[in-house]
Parts: structure tokens; sequence; C-alpha cells
């Protein structure tokens, strides 16, 4: 009963499995807000606040953490077992592969609003509010993107079709549409030029192709780039 009344939002029939009981000093943040249920010097944090105390305890451990490895660093770097380790890590890429086919077709026009806002990555959801709000990208986010929404299942008439209507919503002319852009998206589909079906970007060579300080004249999806307001 004393926990649900001091935290509004839980129930007595979920109250045990989303309730932490940690030391009470450990929970100072919560208490103006009265977000926690205090008794015998420890405080019942709800699931839902918990990540204050867990964001608390990593700021104080982090600055230590980080001196600790400034010391221990040269003694690291002069081992030959770990130098190859250390020289590749910031190369190193350990997430999921998108670069293989086999989805072309398995979405439609119509799903792609409702996938960006529950599915898509943070830097692709940025090309795809650009591009709404534009109805333009500049080459490298065109490339960025169309790439993603290849990968994704749009087939080559799909993407014609998409990247066109939005186009033209930015009052292009759909002649110039069909003479100046349409090659490219044929293109990324092996359908011109060399005739390379290429896969999307990997988040790694998204990240090295733009190197963090580098002011960039577009919008592309890289969140950490700096991005010019004009």
């Amino acid at each position: 009963m004393e926990l649900t009344t001091s935290s509004p939002s839980l129930t007595d029939s979920v109250v045990v499995d989303l309730v932490y009981k940690i030391p009470f000093a450990d929970a100072l943040d919560l208490f103006p807000g009265r977000k926690v249920y205090l008794e015998d010097g420890f405080a019942y944090v709800p699931l839902k606040d918990i990540v204050a105390i867990v964001l608390n305890e990593f700021r104080t451990k982090l600055p230590k953490a980080l001196v600790l490895t400034a010391r221990i660093l040269p003694a690291v770097q002069s081992d030959e077992r770990l130098q190859p380790l250390l020289n590749h890590l910031s190369h190193s890429y350990i997430g999921q592969d998108y670069s293989t086919q086999g989805s072309a077709g398995k979405i439609s026009l119509d799903q792609i609003d409702s996938l960006f806002t529950k599915s898509f990555p943070p830097c692709m959801r940025q090309l795809h509010k650009a591009l709404r709000d534009n109805h333009h990208l500049h080459h490298g986010g065109r490339i960025q993107y169309g790439l993603f929404l290849k990968g994704i299942g749009l087939t080559l008439e799909q993407a014609l079709q998409f990247w066109k209507q939005e186009f033209i919503r930015g009052k292009m002319d759909p002649d110039k549409f069909d003479k100046g852009y349409s090659y490219n998206i044929r293109h990324s589909f092996g359908k011109e030029g060399k005739r390379t079906d290429y896969t999307p970007f990997s988040c790694l060579k998204i990240i090295l192709n733009n190197p963090p300080g580098r002011l960039l004249s577009t919008i592309r999806g890289l969140l950490w780039v700096p991005i010019p307001s004009q």
C-alpha cells in the first residue's frame, strides 16, 4: 500500500516486479518529486525511475575510470599482444550486417512513414525527416537513404516513384527529375553503369566517410557530425 501511495503509476499487481530496493543515499535526486518510498534507510524506486540512479552512478565512476585508464594506457600500448587490437579498435564494427540482399519488394511505399517513426535507425530517421520537410536531399544524403530504402525492401520501380513524388512536391519539374536524378537511382540498383548491385552503407562506412569536425553543406544521416544551420 505504501509503495503504490508514493508512486501513483504503480499498481498492487505489478509493484513487486517493478520496484528496486536501494540505499536511500543513492536516490536523493528522486526525493524532491516524491517518487520513492523510504523505509529503514532504503528507497524503493520504480523501474521507470531507476535510469536516474544508473546515470548518477555512471557519472560518479566515469572520471575515476578515465584517470585509471590514462595511467595504465602506456603499459597497455607497449604490449605487442594488444597493439593490433588497439590499433583497429576504432575501425571495428560488430553490429548486424545489413549488406546482404534478399528483402526487395517486402515493403510498400505506404509503409515508409509508419516504419520511420518506430523502426528506422536515428541516422535514417533524420534523412527521412529532412526529405519530407525540404522535398530534396543532396547527393550524399540521397545515396545513403536510397540504399537504405533499397535494403529494407523497396524495388527499383518503387524507389523511382518515391523519389519522384517527393521531388515534385518541392516544385521540381518531372522531366528534370527523369533526366537528372532517375539515372542515379537505377545505377544504385545495378541497372546502369558498371551494373553493380550496391548494398546499404554500414554504420562504420558512414562514420569513416564523415569525420567529426567537418562541416557538411548537406544533410546526411550521421547525427554526431556538425550540421550547419543554413
